[in-house]
């Protein structure tokens, strides 16, 4: 199931997809934003271990454009890719929040997201909802690029591509990385097993 919406799936042989991040966003976002970004990833990475006893994906680096390519970015699957590498960047149009390209393991980042995060502000713990929601954005769009669906993706799951995200993880409140639900983690352990466990 999760093969047919993510073939980058058949890449894991027990060590961690890296979680790279490509600095085309906004120059508004300093460095400390974009490492924000990266921070999800750790707090996945922390409850996958705690749970699974291993670790499936890894915080990475802020990485430069590659070579040739515009800062705008337009469409997924135009950056090249390492083997066990996910990439995430920023695509400078379209109304979603955030857009997940499971056939090449990306993650884009809309301006939406950001005009979100400035109606968060409004909160009387602005940054506290600000942190939390982009880790629970960073974490929803990580789990489709591991081979996962929308609870209500009603055609997709009955074609039998893609595992259903609990509605929880799903629905994409607050807080964060906390979306992510046991459930979750345990489908993603039969997913993606250690290698050195039994099946």
């Amino acid at each position: 199931r999760a093969l047919k919406h993510a073939p980058n799936v058949k890449e894991w042989e027990g060590t961690p997809f890296r979680v790279d991040l490509i600095d085309n966003f906004p120059e508004y976002l300093t460095r400390a934003d974009l490492d924000r970004i990266l921070f999800g990833v750790e707090l996945l990475d922390d409850k996958i271990e705690a749970r699974l006893g291993y670790r499936i994906v890894e915080r990475g680096d802020v990485l430069p454009v590659p070579g040739g390519l515009p800062r705008s970015i337009k469409k997924h699957c135009v950056l090249p890719r390492e083997r066990g590498q996910f990439l995430i960047f920023y695509r400078d149009e379209g109304t979603a929040i955030a857009t997940a390209g499971p056939g090449c393991g990306e993650v884009a980042f809309h301006p939406a997201l950001f005009e979100r995060m400035q109606c968060l502000a409004c909160d009387d713990v602005p940054r506290v909802g600000q942190r939390l929601y982009l880790d629970g954005v960073t974490v929803h769009e990580l789990f489709h690029l591991l081979g996962f669906v929308h609870d209500f993706d009603t055609e997709k799951i009955a074609s039998g591509r893609g595992v259903p995200m609990s509605h929880t993880l799903t629905a994409l409140p607050m807080p964060g990385a906390d979306q992510a639900t046991w459930e979750d983690i345990d489908a993603l352990g039969c997913v993606l097993p250690h290698p050195d466990f039994p099946r």
